[in-house]
């Protein structure tokens, strides 16, 4: 359960620039429960309040530079965890063919997501405690865009990521885990990944229609001593290039979109083990089409029909690899093995969706 509460005021100055001031007050109430085969049964029952006190200044009457500064206080009650979050922007020439910016930014995380990979399950959730630290992301980027024309836009972004105490569940650690230590709980949390990458995006409109082109070039690591043998590893969800393209198309009401979605594939944790395992899963690419129709009915009401199709022609992407049983044959006896195979992504998915709103 998670509840919260927040209030910002914004003051304008008689000198340039807009404050934003304001604090947040979150409730989680955590119960976790687990039994497994692997360990002792595990019950777990938390709850904590975040409290929040930001100010925010922003710079933008100028044709030479926007600016950003951001600074929220954050405070946690289990463990009695008190940080800062410093955030800074920089736009430079935002009016002209070619600007230029940079941003730096620090925050903590005390609600962490865990998946479980060899379970079918929805993802859980867990806070932070006075054992277990919460997370800390520093990410540093900088970037240009070109706009020769109106019609087109180039933009180039570069950017460094670490975050430290990243929480992950032993399922998804334990191929690589190379110490014999009990965990306390079905999760450890003294992992470090480092994130860095190059991505572009190509922007061109067409009267009604708009082609939206992205390269991502990227590497994710992770490092933990009780990990691999304590050195650094790319992480399951690393996928060195990825490249997106969209052609979008609008005519009164409607909306319609085609996205082609192309990417390597990850790591293959079972690599290590077995010789004739990949060391990374077959690429993933697929299409998905979608149809929107909107209208305002009166005075502040919204009605849109959208349809669409995910996956459009049907590819089996693979997701993940897991072993699984299978009956081998051997001469005249048979027995039970296992063999690795691929986990597909879903196929070809409809949806339909039909939504009223009220008010602004």
């Amino acid at each position: 359960v998670d509840w919260n509460l927040e209030q910002h005021v914004n003051i304008a100055p008689s000198h340039p620039g807009l404050w934003t001031v304001g604090g947040a007050l979150h409730g989680f109430a955590v119960d976790y429960h687990e039994a497994s085969a692997l360990r002792p049964e595990f019950a777990q029952t938390r709850r904590s309040v975040l409290a929040d006190g930001f100010a925010q200044y922003d710079w933008t009457r100028t044709e030479q530079a926007n600016v950003h500064l951001g600074l929220r206080a954050h405070y946690f009650s289990l463990g009695s965890y008190l940080h800062l979050s410093p955030r800074v922007r920089v736009r430079l020439f935002p009016d002209q063919h070619v600007t230029v910016h940079a941003g730096y930014s620090r925050n903590p995380q005390f609600l962490h997501r865990l998946a479980l990979q060899t379970t079918s399950s929805a993802d859980v959730w867990i806070t932070s405690n006075e054992r277990n630290a919460p997370s800390y992301a520093n990410h540093v980027s900088t970037g240009l865009t070109v706009s020769p024309v109106p019609t087109m836009s180039v933009r180039v972004d570069a950017y460094y990521k670490v975050i430290d105490n990243v929480w992950q569940h032993e399922t998804v650690t334990a191929l690589r885990r190379s110490d014999v230590s009990v965990l306390f709980a079905p999760w450890s949390t003294d992992n470090r990944t480092v994130a860095r990458g190059l991505e572009l995006m190509h922007q061109q409109r067409l009267g009604a229609a708009r082609w939206t082109n992205s390269y991502a070039l990227s590497r994710v690591e992770l490092q933990s001593d009780g990990l691999n043998g304590g050195e650094h590893f790319p992480t399951d969800w690393d996928r060195r290039h990825q490249f997106t393209s969209q052609l979008q198309v609008t005519h009164g009401a409607w909306t319609g979109a085609l996205t082609g979605l192309y990417a390597t594939g990850t790591p293959n944790p079972w690599a290590q083990w077995v010789d004739a395992e990949p060391e990374r899963l077959n690429p993933y690419h697929r299409l998905d089409a979608s149809l929107v129709y909107e209208r305002a009915l009166g005075d502040g009401v919204t009605f849109t029909v959208t349809a669409s199709v995910f996956n459009l022609y049907d590819r089996a992407n693979p997701w993940y690899r897991d072993p699984v049983a299978v009956l081998l044959r051997t001469g005249p006896r048979r027995r039970i093995g296992f063999r690795v195979v691929d986990v597909y992504d879903l196929g070809i998915q409809p949806a339909f969706n039909v939504s009223v709103r009220f008010g602004g």
